[in-house]
């Protein structure tokens, strides 16, 4: 194991000490979104959530009450509800659906000697715990970022079907065809909506799903139609210090960490 020693480098004596510079920091953006829960002391590593299935839904597909078909599928699902007189409607079973985490352990290890401690001229301990504390700062985001990329539901820019085949930047076409998607699946917003001021150029924001992407695509969704910066919402409310914009059901949140590959 590596430690530091009182011969580490970057020693500054005999020199004019400066300041302790500031460093690169990681950014936490997806945890913005999401649930977190502490696990008990002495209860295993697995964590079984639970959810119960809507009429007509299943495992692979839990937010759709609407299978494809012919017909009208809206009153077929009034009358089967329709009630009858002296008759006992038949009973149904809920259906669970168990979704198994387990958890992992992730650790960070720096070490130093008796004599660093005593004699070396910066404070080694302080700068670890640090270090350690950013590094798993970053460790958690990308574990997020991990768990992100394997849903199920991709869309790519331009022609292509997976990572390696995108050949486009995100356009106004993909914001909305996702959209269609999330509104089809029943999903909830994540912001409220916010109102416009008195002053000059503001405008309000639509109720919002939340968009993570790269720093290097800010240019692109800047210059799509309809683009509001944070800088003209009327009311400061941004989600995160990283929010740099808005457009129609998205607000845009942008980081070097979540890198393409």
């Amino acid at each position: 194991m590596a430690l530091s020693t009182l011969l580490s480098p970057a020693q500054r004596l005999g020199s004019l000490k400066g300041e302790i510079l500031k460093h690169v920091l990681p950014r936490e953006v997806l945890g913005t979104i999401g649930d977190s829960r502490s696990q008990p002391k002495n209860t295993g590593a697995n964590i079984i959530y639970r959810r119960w299935l809507p009429i007509n839904a299943t495992t692979s597909s839990p937010n759709t009450f609407f299978t494809d078909g012919t017909g009208d599928r809206t009153n077929a699902m009034v009358q089967e509800h329709l009630s009858q007189e002296g008759v006992t409607p038949g009973a149904e079973t809920l259906i669970p659906q168990d979704i198994t985490v387990t958890q992992n352990e992730y650790t960070v290890l720096f070490g130093y000697t008796k004599r660093t401690a005593d004699l070396y001229e910066d404070d080694v301990p302080g700068a670890m715990k640090m270090q350690t504390g950013e590094r798993l700062g970053l460790v958690r985001e990308l574990v997020r970022f991990g768990a992100i990329k394997a849903c199920p539901n991709k869309f790519y820019g331009g022609t292509g079907v997976s990572r390696a085949t995108v050949n486009g930047v995100p356009t106004l076409n993909l914001i909305r065809r996702i959209t269609k998607s999330l509104d089809m699946n029943h999903t909830d917003k994540v912001t409220q909506i916010l109102d416009p001021s008195p002053k000059y150029g503001t405008s309000g924001i639509e109720a919002s799903y939340l968009i993570f992407i790269h720093t290097d695509l800010k240019p692109d969704f800047r210059d799509m139609p309809d683009f509001t910066p944070l800088a003209k919402y009327g009311s400061r409310k941004p989600i995160s210090v990283y929010e740099f914009g808005s457009i129609e059901e998205f607000r845009i949140i942008a980081t070097p960490e979540l890198v393409s590959v």
